[in-house]
């Protein structure tokens, strides 16, 4: 008997069924491929937009009411120094910077939004129209090219922000005076008028309570001050050298001190006291210990570690004059000394917080100081083992004293810090 008799012949499905799959998979491809170029584009974009609004929010720390012109061309010039898929921005992209308060929620094309009263710098970037992304397989759908835009929003505080890497220094709040009298105003029992000083604690914010920096200070941001550690006898307002600092206790005595100077508090092989690193991360603390005795060694040992060798150097205005001929108060820095390669950021661009000295003299031994903020220092080189510290003050920002009172008030030691607080 003939079996299958009825059955239909299955050769020749195979082919078809490949062909079918083939297709398929080419389409998923295309649309793979097709979604990483737009994925790869629009990253590149918000790099750039983070990087310009950061740099026009840096302009706001270097001045108290920087030009909106200023501070757009600062986002500009970052910006265009990215690319997006090869292509370069340029400044004609971005057209007019805006000036709002608050800067609007999107814009149609490239372009910075500078809100002044808020410290806020906004960068748009749009590739759109002739300058939208090309497609290459979408192209059979229709997609012959897609828009990217984006955009980031970064601000520069008023007061200070929280930060793990603190150096053990107890600045004095007369460090860039010429004298502890002209720091402080007249001699002590009088009070004192701080006419030379970081910061004001007799002027506070209205809505803070934070002693003012100072216009003495902000004039001096850039100069070159030697900062000495104190010696062991101490007279009212530490002496007849204004620029003095005390050695602070962050945990195991002389090894976290040295150890804290070159890495930071979250370093476990500083051995950092936990509440001492909580104290810093998060806002102002109230209380801090000072080190016994003298840490000159240690200072030296910590700072020739933090620096590094090459050590960076404070980049002049002019790269053709000697850095030590032209000061510059502005935020760039030779990397490893080359000033053909110049950097915002620095290994030695340091944090530490500052006491009024004015009112405080310190004895000799550990004790618990109160402070009133933070100063950023670039340290140039520690030229002894006796401790002394040269370096350019960068800037300030003071410690409010209203705690836990929401963003507008929580501080901690960080000069003026800029960041990121608003993406696509």
């Amino acid at each position: 008997m003939r079996r299958g008799k009825d059955r239909r012949p299955e050769k020749g499905m195979t082919l078809p069924l490949v062909a079918v799959f083939i297709v398929v998979l080419f389409a998923f491809a295309a649309l793979a491929i097709d979604l990483g170029i737009l994925y790869t584009a629009r990253t590149s974009a918000q790099h750039a937009a983070d990087a310009g609004a950061l740099a026009g929010a840096a302009v706001f720390s270097g001045s108290p009411s920087p030009a909106v012109a200023a501070v757009a061309d600062a986002a500009i010039s970052t910006a265009i120094q990215n690319k997006v898929l090869g292509r370069s921005l340029t400044a004609a992209d971005f057209g007019t910077a805006l000036s709002a308060s608050p800067c609007p929620a999107t814009n149609a094309s490239s372009a910075v939004c500078v809100d002044s009263s808020n410290r806020r710098v906004t960068v748009y970037i749009s590739r759109a129209g002739s300058s939208a992304v090309g497609m290459f397989f979408a192209r059979a759908i229709g997609w012959n090219a897609v828009a990217v835009n984006t955009r980031a929003t970064a601000e520069a505080s008023k007061l200070a922000g929280g930060t793990h890497c603190l150096k053990p220094f107890f600045i004095a709040n007369t460090a860039l005076a010429s004298s502890i009298t002209a720091g402080c105003g007249a001699a002590a029992p009088a009070p004192p008028t701080y006419a030379q000083t970081i910061f004001n604690p007799n002027v506070t914010g209205p809505s803070t309570g934070a002693p003012t920096l100072t216009d003495y200070a902000q004039i001096m941001r850039g100069k070159v001050i030697t900062l000495r550690p104190v010696g062991q006898s101490q007279v009212p307002n530490n002496g007849a050298v204004p620029s003095q600092y005390y050695s602070l206790d962050f945990g195991k005595g002389a090894a976290t001190y040295s150890c804290a100077i070159g890495h930071c508090l979250n370093d476990p092989s500083c051995g950092v006291d936990p509440s001492t690193l909580q104290n810093f991360t998060g806002s102002c603390g109230t209380m801090l210990q000072t080190e016994n005795g003298k840490m000159t060694q240690k200072t030296y040992v910590g700072v020739s570690d933090l620096i590094g060798n090459p050590a960076d150097l404070w980049a002049p205005s002019n790269p053709t004059t000697p850095v030590a001929a032209n000061p510059s108060p502005d935020f760039e820095y030779c990397y490893q000394g080359n000033c053909s390669q110049r950097r915002d950021s620095s290994r030695s661009l340091i944090t530490a917080p500052v006491w009024d000295n004015c009112n405080t003299a310190l004895d000799p031994g550990k004790q618990p100081v109160s402070f009133l903020g933070f100063a950023q220092f670039f340290i140039d080189s520690t030229p002894d083992n006796q401790g002394n510290i040269t370096a350019h003050f960068v800037n300030a920002s003071s410690c409010g004293t209203a705690q836990g009172a929401g963003p507008e008030t929580a501080t901690g030691p960080g000069a003026v810090p800029i960041r990121l607080i608003q993406g696509p």
